[in-house]
């Protein structure tokens, strides 16, 4: 009871004993909505749209190492070399193809994930970069291809530097501004 008379006084600046659980409660709801707007939310969603909308060209094609199929290949490759355009939650490829862009997601990344590890190799020869050289903070944004037979697509981007790969799970294009 004493935590939640100092918590009641943290939040309101009054004596503890003017203010109610349900002030209490309130409080903290408001303090949660600001920080999800100060420190992500809504504001990152914009400002990660922001950092990749416009022209990228598709500079070098890479694989994470280990078994990968012939579907992502086909996929990704034909990119090497054209022009991807990013516009707000849309992202047009060389084909024609419109896809629509999800919502940003951070994601840990790994050296032990998605064929790395067992066979070799690190996120770092696809550009990313670590502060521990074993965790990539990205942020990853799935793209919704209306065409049949794609495998799943991302977009990968780090906060910290200009990298943006373009590709699914084993096969990125990697991607820099026009």
């Amino acid at each position: 009871m004493a935590e939640e008379q100092s918590l009641l006084s943290a939040f309101s600046g009054l004596p503890s004993r003017a203010v109610g659980r349900t002030a209490v409660l309130r409080a903290a709801i408001n303090v949660l909505a600001t920080a999800l707007l100060v420190f992500g939310g809504a504001s990152a969603s914009f400002a990660q749209t922001k950092q990749i909308t416009g022209t990228w060209h598709a500079k070098a094609i890479v694989n994470t190492g280990g078994i990968t199929s012939e579907n992502h290949w086909i996929k990704v490759e034909p990119l090497l070399g054209k022009n991807v355009q990013i516009e707000d939650v849309t992202v047009r490829l060389p084909s024609g193809l419109t896809c629509a862009l999800g919502d940003p997601v951070a994601e840990v990344w790994k050296d032990n994930m998605m064929t790395f590890g067992s066979g070799g190799g690190t996120w770092a020869q696809l550009g990313l970069t670590s502060p521990d050289d074993r965790n990539y903070d990205v942020i990853r944004r799935e793209l919704d291809c209306p065409e049949q037979g794609w495998p799943p697509l991302s977009i990968v981007t780090q906060s910290h530097n200009d990298i943006v790969l373009l590709g699914s799970i084993r096969v990125f294009a990697v991607l820099q501004k026009e």
